[in-house]
């Protein structure tokens, strides 16, 4: 693994991030547009980036790849809740901000950072792995992390599952597992389109923090050690911890890097929606995503090693 590439891809898709933020900040676009775009990545690109991925994939190790990821996912989603409620106990967070920390612990940037992340470091034969821990990320986030954040007070509803984004997940498995390929004709228009996840996920992410009025952002000093557990201890130990039981590097990797990538973005949306720390879980998403800058390349160093 060329380290040199993760801090080139980290520094690039940081960039774009930025250039989302100084253009609401200098009056081209404003907020409005960050409700659309992402509408469009998570109904168009982002699916469309999952299908492609698969397309001329290996599938000598189909089954065994999918069953122990899936293994690996579901154990991880699992430990995280746990871990997050030691984690708040340490930073001594109060206790009506225990489960805003329990969400940042479990859920991460997995499809908006995460999958071109990972593309970068592992390259698109990685990706499966992703789509999977993000496809239970959809199941859960909109079940256990709406309870989170409404105290268990939410209405769930069966649509609230099926979207573009977990429909393509299971297509995704689906097509990796029995070998579906996709015409020569479409493939190269669905790759294209998918293509565009990365630099539209970050514009998204620049504008959404752009909402952000500087003094507040630095102001909450718990989220700083909390961001070093999170995206250097945290996945520092799961690395350690996988090498004793996993032979797969690539499996160990790409789920080191998931538990390594900045809160989600849905943190956020929940808060808006829920009207429930939102300061909170706007700091929280732009220090993890600025930090992950500096830490995905650190975390990246440590599985070349």
């Amino acid at each position: 693994m060329d380290i040199m590439v993760v801090i080139n891809q980290m520094v690039m898709l940081f960039t774009i991030m930025m250039m989302g933020y100084l253009a609401v900040k200098v009056g081209i676009i404003d907020q409005s547009l960050q409700k659309s775009v992402s509408h469009l990545i998570v109904n168009v690109t982002l699916p469309l980036l999952m299908i492609s991925s698969v397309a001329g994939a290996d599938q000598s190790k189909a089954g065994a790849t999918v069953s122990i990821t899936f293994i690996v996912a579901t154990i991880s989603y699992i430990s995280t809740p746990i871990i997050g409620r030691l984690i708040a106990f340490l930073l001594r967070v109060p206790k009506e901000q225990v489960s805003i920390y329990v969400f940042f612990t479990v859920f991460s940037n997995i499809g908006f950072m995460g999958f071109p992340v990972i593309d970068a470091i592992f390259g698109p034969q990685a990706l499966i792995m992703a789509i999977i821990f993000n496809l239970l990320f959809n199941v859960l986030g909109f079940t256990y992390g709406v309870a989170l954040y409404s105290g268990g007070n939410a209405k769930l509803e069966l649509k609230t599952f099926l979207t573009p984004a977990v429909i393509a997940s299971i297509a995704s498995i689906v097509m990796f597992l029995v070998g579906i390929g996709i015409p020569e004709p479409f493939q190269g228009a669905i790759k294209s389109l998918g293509s565009a996840t990365t630099p539209l996920a970050m514009l998204v992410i620049g504008i959404s923090l752009s909402a952000i009025p500087l003094k507040e952002v630095f102001s909450e000093l718990r989220l700083y050690p909390y961001t070093l557990i999170k995206q250097l201890a945290l996945p520092a130990i799961a690395y350690l911890i996988l090498k004793l039981f996993i032979d797969d590097p690539l499996l160990i990797g790409v789920t080191v890097i998931v538990l390594a990538m900045p809160i989600a973005t849905l943190s956020v949306i929940l808060a808006n929606e829920h009207d429930r720390e939102i300061i909170l879980s706007t700091q929280a998403v732009f220090l993890t995503t600025l930090a992950s800058v500096f830490t995905i390349p650190l975390i990246a160093a440590l599985l070349a090693i």
